[in-house]
């Protein structure tokens, strides 16, 4: 990407559990490389305020455009994706579905889908159908018939964020029904934070080196599982 890119990620929360006001637009992520100030006016803009959904495809067109014109994607995210009590590196308060009175006010709607991709553009699109930032503490329940309603009207790459954790099973069925890119992180972080345990008890050198060699490994082997599934191996 070069040395002047970076990487935004605007949370706009616009979820207020219980008192939630449905808005079909609450977190919005876009990646792209570009010079232009008006970009870092965007961020601050958009991690101090809250954006309704014409203001938020019209901001996320502007971007894609800048984007597109320099040869990098934008993946956008419609919905709200829960948080664990168990999470690291996400921030926000926990949450999950019980949170909330109606989950097809949090869920990614097909239709504004639809909409939000024919207005701005997007390369891809990170939906809401269940799945949870960090360490499921309960069996998630995922709209899996969700996701295919959600490609057929937007005709886009879908992204799984909150991936790690899920069944293989139901891995299966979200890539069956549209899901093109997997965001995978919290397991494998646990199967290298367990080989470091592991090596600290059996090991008398304390080599922090070694240790981390050890950690690499375990997080390769979770990737390697993890691939295979997602590639039905």
């Amino acid at each position: 990407m070069g040395q002047n890119a970076f990487y935004v990620w605007s949370v706009l929360k616009l979820v207020r559990r219980k008192h939630y006001k449905r808005d079909p637009v609450d977190n919005l992520i876009k990646d792209r490389e570009s010079h232009y100030d008006d970009l870092l006016q965007y961020i601050n803009r958009s991690c101090n305020g809250f954006f309704i959904f014409e203001e938020n495809a019209k901001e996320t067109k502007e971007i894609v455009r800048i984007a597109h014109a320099v040869g990098a994607s934008v993946e956008a995210e419609l919905g709200h994706i829960f948080t664990s009590e168990v999470v690291h590196g996400e921030g926000g308060s926990a949450d999950s579905k019980d949170d909330y009175d109606d989950l097809d006010d949090i869920y990614t709607d097909p239709e504004v889908a639809k909409k939000f991709v024919e207005l701005t553009g997007v390369d891809c699109l990170a939906i809401a159908f269940g799945t949870t930032h960090g360490v499921y503490l309960t069996e998630p329940k995922l709209d899996l018939p969700r996701v295919a309603k959600i490609r057929e009207a937007a005709n886009v790459p879908l992204v799984m964020h909150g991936g790690s954790g899920v069944s293989d099973e139901d891995y299966a069925v979200a890539i069956e029904n549209g899901i093109c890119k997997v965001n995978y992180y919290t397991y494998m972080n646990i199967a290298g934070g367990k080989a470091s345990k592991e090596f600290w008890k059996d090991d008398e050198t304390n080599f922090y080196d070694s240790m981390a060699i050890k950690a690499t490994e375990a997080i390769k082997e979770d990737v390697k599982r993890a691939i295979k599934v997602f590639q039905k191996l």
